[in-house]
């Protein structure tokens, strides 16, 4: 919907109707910063408040997206400055490493609740979203390619050591089995020789 022409608190009384008129129970903004294309930062801030405070009165759960500025990566503020008034903030970023882009998910923060200071990928797929562990390495966070290499050697070294143990325990039972063999070999002979003495 083009906020263009408009004050923030128009906008915010256009989008309350929308929610009214469909019954809405969530709403999401992608981008929220293209608000800023519509006007001054302060028009953009104003209209984000103002949706905030009335999807909040309505129960109605709001996932805004940003778009941060591609020559500073590492920024972690939003171009309106929202970030200060949501509940949550979740950081989409990507990881460059061994030739490949891999996206990483991040909670900045979660107010009122405990949550996971780690960097997950997220990985898309024709099954849908989804979050991998967090796999180390080294103090390094491995993703992609490098992480699928890792988990390869992990899982061929436990089942080496799997088939190492298994053959200690093959030769174990067969030493225990040949003792046996031989106890009984003696007692045996012993019975034997308690038998000849008798006569």
């Amino acid at each position: 919907m083009p906020a263009s022409g408009t004050t923030p608190e128009a906008h915010t009384s256009r989008v309350n109707s929308l929610l009214e008129e469909h019954g809405a129970r969530c709403l999401v903004v992608d981008p929220v910063s293209a608000l800023i294309h519509a006007g001054a930062s302060e028009f953009a801030y104003d209209a984000v408040a103002g949706i905030l405070d009335m999807a909040k009165r309505r129960g109605v759960t709001v996932l805004l997206t940003s778009l941060v500025d591609s020559s500073n990566p590492g920024e972690e503020g939003t171009a309106i400055g929202i970030s200060t008034v949501a509940d949550t903030w979740m950081r989409l970023s990507y990881v460059a490493a061994a030739g490949e882009r891999n996206r990483a998910l991040t909670i900045v923060k979660s107010r009122g609740t405990g949550h996971s200071n780690q960097v997950r990928e997220l990985i898309l797929s024709s099954r849908g979203l989804s979050l991998v562990d967090v796999y180390t390495a080294g103090g390094a966070v491995l993703m992609g390619t490098m992480r699928r290499q890792k988990e390869e050697q992990e899982r061929a070294e436990q089942t080496r050591v799997a088939r190492a143990e298994q053959v200690r325990n093959d030769e174990i039972a067969s030493a225990i089995a040949e003792t046996q063999t031989r106890i009984a070999g003696l007692r045996a002979d012993v019975e034997h020789k308690k038998a000849s003495c008798a006569f």
